[in-house]
């Protein structure tokens, strides 16, 4: 196994594919990448901050997210029975504000996150359009555990 260091983001390589990605040693990712194979560090690093799973202190909410075009991060998919599902997140919805923390970036988020542990309960304010019209929802949040071997 290799390992590498890519604009801030570890990378272990296993063959031509990353294992794992840490982000400030608060975030990781599980994925295969044909981006790495052809060395290409600035999509590498794009793909991280799209499909990570973001995690701190042991606590986890299960979902993947990407950054906003404008503020906030993007939920692109919430895990079946996960502490997110559980609150009402809904893919599609941007997490703006994650307890008392603004998030305007995915380190914003990254933060928020590390700022908690497992079983405390966050208010959670995202931006969810439905019907065309967009509103701001505050959902109560329970920190699920992160997988053992994620830890």
């Amino acid at each position: 196994m290799k390992v590498l260091k890519i604009g801030g983001v570890l990378v272990a390589l296993g063959g031509a594919s990353a294992l794992a990605l840490v982000l400030a040693g608060t975030g990781y990712l599980s994925f295969g990448s044909p981006v790495l194979a052809q060395g290409r560090p600035g999509e590498l690093e794009r793909s991280a901050r799209s499909l990570m799973t973001l995690a701190g202190r042991g606590a986890e909410i299960g979902v993947r997210v990407g950054e906003s075009p404008t503020t906030g991060v993007v939920i692109e998919e919430v895990q079946p029975d996960s502490p997110a599902e559980k609150a009402g997140l809904r893919r599609g919805d941007v997490i703006v504000r994650f307890g008392e923390r603004p998030v305007t970036t995915i380190y914003d988020y990254m933060y928020g996150l590390q700022d908690h542990k497992p079983g405390d309960t966050v208010a959670v304010v995202v931006k969810r359009t439905e019907n065309g019209k967009t509103s701001e929802v505050t959902l109560q949040l329970t920190l699920g555990t992160r997988p053992s071997g994620m830890r």
